[in-house]
Order: structure tokens, then C-alpha cells, then sequence
């Protein structure tokens, strides 16, 4: 137990009032005290202090970030956790899937499909990402994986005023770096910036203020306000006031790290290992070895290589060095940290490293059913806070180019914006019995073909048109496809073997 000044006081005067008073304050501490919250000589080192959110992160996260940009560039191991999470949440895109309907509640199929051939126009680089790079897939890919590895990302819709554009539309990702964050009050208002973010007193954002970067790297010192409204601001928030994000690799990144230099090391342990040194050993004196070498005509060996035969002088022997190699476990303990950095970002480790070696089918398919309550969460937020916004600009401004006709649309917006989201699925890990457990849930009414195919990352009107298409080209040749969309039946059992066409009929 610490004493304080007042402690010291009271012993220095009434070392009897002093003993009591410390046996009291023990014994209270050990009444009313949890043993999270003692201070001992094993956590006297660990005395946290309560902060907000800005005042915990501000002073560490462009250093924080600095890292983990780092071990982007550097680090394999980082770049596999990280990856694992892009390419299930993500992988070849979320797709929009129009949803407007009629006054009788019907699909408006005409519209929906006008809209999204008209997305897949502007999807491409030089139609929507302001620098050309990027189609719209490649952006989500960026959005999410700068929101992992900085904390957080901005994505602003601009209108352009460029009429060889296909809509005025494109989007633009700005970095962190590029938030004035040594402002702290808005001018006239009663708002307050917490490092580039313009908060009212509830702690929401109002605006933002981005510095400008030229395009040899120098940041200007102009600040522009841009209202919250127009910014889309992808980060993972953890706190009811906080207004800034972090890099979701905080937790693991000293692990990274380390790893990496315990693997470094380990390698250059296997190097000296693998060197073979020889050295010839004498008892004579130096003199004397010359001058017989000088008498021979010899020279001493400094190379071995294979087949060489070496006659020694008198006195001389031959010993080797050989570097002991290390005993340690590479594989397990590169296992254990794989393990470690999943779990800290939420992915298990089969599908960090993608070894299967030790994975039975049954811990596979857990493992794999656990990973997407991962995954599917951050689906919707990308969803949510990037994908619909995208939308709601994109609608707008093929209404104002004439690319769709609507003429209602600012009387009933929120009618003509609804739409569905098709995030990649996975692949079934079991072909045969999920396709027959699939089949069951729809026969029961516990799902529908929609959600189903959405699950698998596809769009079910896609897959009845491209069946009707080739029904009906079937039809022109002869042949009867023999298959549930037409059939209306069971699935084949393993005992009839059906056939899935029956041709020639």
C-alpha cells in the first residue's frame, strides 16, 4: 500500500495512530475493492488514466498510424489478417439491386433495370473515381482496407463540371493526413473542432475541415469546411462521444512486429548455421612454419572445395567450426502468433494463414461459420455508410442528366432510392447437403430464393432470367432441360442418378 504525505505525518507524530489507521485502510481495500483494481507490486506499473476518446487517441494515432502503414508495406503476416477480412467482406464487390416498385406494389422492372445498367456505366474508371484509377469495386477494396490499416477513411461525392464525363458524378477518398487538425473553434459558431472534425455539443459532426495537398505531397496550410452531410466518414466507433477512428491493427500490431523480427532472426540463425569454417591449428612457431612453407614451395589453403586433397606441414591439424543452429519451433510459434493476430481482429487463424493442415472438416466449417459473424457485420456497415449514400448521389444525378426518365423524382425521392445490396457470398463447403438443406428451408417457408442467392453473393432475378434465356433456346433445339426451375420436383436423390438434361427428347 502507497503512504502519502499525510500518512508520513500522522506516523511522524502518533506512530500508534499511524498503525491503526494503515490496518483499517487495508482491510477496507480488501473489503470493497475488486482484484482488477488493486494496486500491488504486480500492477503497480499498471495505473491507467480515464481520458476521452480525442485524448486518449490524438497524441498517439499519427504515430499509430505511421505503423501500421508499415507493416503494409513490410509485413506479410499483416497483409494476410488483413486480407482475409477484404476479400470475404468485400471480394469482387457489392452490387447494387434496384428495388423500386410500382403503385400496385408491383416491381417497376423497366426502371430498376435502366438504373443499374446505368450503374455498371459509371462503375468504371474513368466514369466515377475522381483520379481514374478505380472502378467502383476498387473503391470499396480501398475504403475498407485504409479503414483497417489508418483507423479511417473519407469519401466525398463531387459534381463535376465536365460534360465528356457519362454523369457529373465521381468520388473521392481522402486520407486522414489531410484534416486541419490544429483548429479548435469554428468561426461563428458555438462548435468546437476536435482535430479536423467540427462537433456540436452532442459530439456530432457538423463539418469537416480538409487541408489541400499538392501534387508533389505538400499540404497547404488553407483549410476548407466541408458539411458533414457531404462526407462520408468510415470508421469503427467504439465510444458513445468518440468522433475520429483509430487503426483497427492497435492490438496486434506490436505482435506483427515482433513476429517479424523473431522470424528475421531465426533466419539469420539458419544462415550461420549453414556455414562451415575450417582453420589450421600448429604447435610450431610462426617463424618456422614460413620457412618450411618458403622451403616447400607451399601455399596455405584458404578454400575448400570439393575433391581438394591437402598435405599438411609437420605439426599441423585441421579443425572445423560449425555455429550451433537454434532449437526453436519456427512453425509453432509462428502458428500460435497467426492465431493471436486473428483472433485480435476477429478472424480465425485457418483463415488468416489458410493452412488446413490441422483442421478437420467438421473444425473447418465451425471456423468458417464463425468467421462470417465477422464479416457480414462489417458488409452491412460498408452497406450503410458508403454503399447507400453512393446511391442516393448516383440516382440524383442520372435524373439530372436525363440517363433516366423520372418525373416525380424530387416529390418522392425516397421512393426511387430503394435498393438492395448483394455483398459476395461463399461457396457452399458441402455442395450436395447444403444445396438440400437450402432446398428444405425454401420448401418450409423459413427463407426465400432472394435471400438464398444473396447469401451467395448473387442476384436471384440474374439467375431466373439466364434460366428462362436458356429454357427458351433449348426449346428452339429440341432438348428439355431437366432442371428444378422447370420441374417443380425433389431434388435427385444419390439413388435414381437423374440426369440433369435429358437430351434429344
Amino acid at each position: 500500500m502507497k503512504t502519502t504525505l499525510l500518512d508520513r505525518a500522522i506516523a511522524y507524530v502518533s506512530p500508534r495512530a499511524a498503525y491503526f489507521r494503515a490496518r483499517y485502510q487495508t482491510g477496507l481495500n480488501a473489503i470493497r475493492n475488486y482484484d482488477a483494481g488493486k494496486i500491488d507490486r504486480n500492477t503497480s506499473d499498471w495505473v491507467p488514466i480515464n481520458a476521452s476518446p480525442e485524448q486518449t487517441d490524438a497524441n498517439q494515432r499519427p504515430l499509430i498510424t505511421a505503423r501500421a502503414r508499415e507493416l503494409e508495406r513490410n509485413s506479410d503476416i499483416a497483409e494476410s489478417v488483413v486480407d482475409a477480412i477484404v476479400r470475404n467482406v468485400i471480394g469482387t464487390g457489392v452490387k447494387p439491386q434496384a428495388q423500386i416498385k410500382n403503385t400496385d406494389g408491383s416491381f417497376d422492372e423497366t426502371l430498376n433495370q435502366q438504373l443499374e445498367e446505368a450503374f455498371e456505366t459509371w462503375s468504371m474508371p474513368e466514369n466515377c473515381d475522381i483520379t481514374g484509377h478505380q472502378s467502383i469495386y476498387e473503391l470499396q477494396t480501398m475504403a475498407l482496407t485504409r479503414r483497417i490499416y489508418d483507423g479511417e477513411i473519407f469519401a466525398l461525392p463531387t459534381m463535376m463540371n465536365d460534360k465528356s464525363l457519362y454523369l457529373p458524378l465521381q468520388l473521392q477518398l481522402i486520407e486522414p493526413d489531410l484534416l486541419a487538425t490544429g483548429l479548435l473553434n469554428a468561426p461563428g459558431t458555438n462548435n468546437v473542432i476536435l482535430h479536423g472534425v467540427e462537433v456540436n455539443k452532442y459530439f456530432k459532426p457538423q463539418a469537416y475541415w480538409f487541408q489541400e495537398m499538392t501534387p508533389d505531397g505538400f499540404i497547404t496550410l488553407n483549410a476548407r469546411r466541408v458539411p458533414a452531410k457531404n462526407v462520408m466518414h468510415l470508421f469503427k466507433k467504439r465510444r458513445p462521444t468518440q468522433t475520429r477512428g483509430i487503426s483497427e491493427l492497435h492490438r496486434i500490431m506490436t505482435r506483427l512486429k515482433e513476429t517479424g523480427r523473431y522470424l528475421d532472426a531465426e533466419l539469420l540463425c539458419r544462415e550461420i548455421a549453414a556455414c562451415f569454417a575450417a582453420y589450421v591449428e600448429t604447435s610450431m612457431p610462426a617463424e618456422q612454419v614460413n620457412t618450411l612453407r618458403k622451403e616447400n614451395k607451399e601455399k596455405p589453403t584458404k578454400d575448400l572445395v570439393p575433391g581438394t586433397v591437402t598435405y599438411l606441414s609437420p605439426g599441423e591439424k585441421i579443425s572445423t567450426a560449425q555455429p550451433p543452429a537454434s532449437g526453436a519451433s519456427v512453425r509453432d510459434y509462428t502458428e500460435v502468433e497467426l492465431r493471436l493476430a486473428g483472433a485480435g481482429v476477429g478472424v480465425s487463424y485457418e483463415e488468416a494463414s489458410r493452412d488446413m493442415s490441422k483442421s478437420t472438416y467438421s473444425s473447418a466449417r465451425m471456423a468458417h461459420l464463425a468467421d462470417r459473424r465477422t464479416f457480414i457485420p462489417i458488409q452491412k456497415y460498408m452497406i450503410i455508410h458508403l454503399c447507400r449514400p453512393i446511391w442516393k448521389e448516383f440516382v440524383r444525378a442520372c435524373v439530372l442528366k436525363g440517363v433516366v426518365k423520372i418525373n416525380d423524382y424530387w416529390q418522392n425521392e425516397e421512393k426511387y432510392l430503394k435498393c438492395n445490396w448483394i455483398a459476395p457470398g461463399w461457396a457452399w463447403i458441402d455442395p450436395l447437403k447444403d444445396v438440400k438443406a437450402t432446398r428444405e428451408e425454401i420448401d418450409a417457408g423459413l427463407t426465400t430464393v432472394a435471400d438464398k442467392c444473396a447469401e451467395r453473393g448473387d442476384d436471384w432475378r440474374d439467375i431466373f432470367a439466364q434460366l428462362k434465356r436458356e429454357q427458351d433456346h433449348a426449346k428452339e433445339l429440341g432438348l428439355n432441360l431437366n432442371t428444378l426451375a422447370n420441374k417443380g420436383g425433389t431434388l435427385p436423390n444419390e439413388d435414381t442418378k437423374q440426369s440433369n438434361a435429358n437430351l434429344g427428347k
